[in-house]
């Protein structure tokens, strides 16, 4: 019983740290799309580089985060499955399938602002269109998280 509380516990902590990443993901987003929105229509080197660094702080942050959700997924099936059996862990299993192709929408939508031929219009437009799809991943994530949340709370007071 200790150890399954134990994991329960961990499952918790793991959901905090991704809903961070998730907040760090859509800070990354809006600061692309300000940046963007202040851009001319002739891009100088420092604006290039500033997008070019927002993009690289947004692409790392989605990285950790599609590590952390790869590896918690895992560990969700692993350790709940027992506890919660085959019915809701088939309903939580295909909430992690639609949260994971939200996330290749959203990497699909970030590599669209890679473009250095685009005009500022079109990077602003393609930034919004990223930005969308960071919130609806983001909905998803945090909708999951909160479930889930609910779900590990109840097994604390079952035990």
């Amino acid at each position: 019983m200790f150890e399954t509380i134990r994991t329960i516990e961990e499952l918790s902590k793991v959901h905090e740290a991704i809903r961070h990443y998730v907040v760090e993901a859509k800070k990354s987003i809006d600061d692309l799309v300000l940046v963007s929105s202040q851009c001319s229509d002739e891009f100088n080197s420092e604006q290039c580089k500033i997008i070019a660094d927002r993009q690289f702080s947004l692409r790392q942050t989605l990285q950790y985060l599609r590590e952390g959700l790869q590896d918690h997924h895992q560990r969700e099936s692993l350790l709940l499955k027992p506890l919660i059996g085959d019915v809701l862990m088939n309903a939580i299993n295909k909430e992690c399938s639609e949260i994971t192709k939200q996330f290749e929408r959203v990497k699909a939508a970030l590599e669209d602002t890679d473009r250095s031929q685009l005009s500022s219009a079109d990077l602003l437009v393609k930034t919004k269109r990223a930005r969308q799809a960071v919130e609806t991943f983001s909905s998803l994530v945090d909708a999951h998280s909160r479930k889930m949340d609910t779900i590990l709370q109840m097994l604390r007071n079952a035990l």
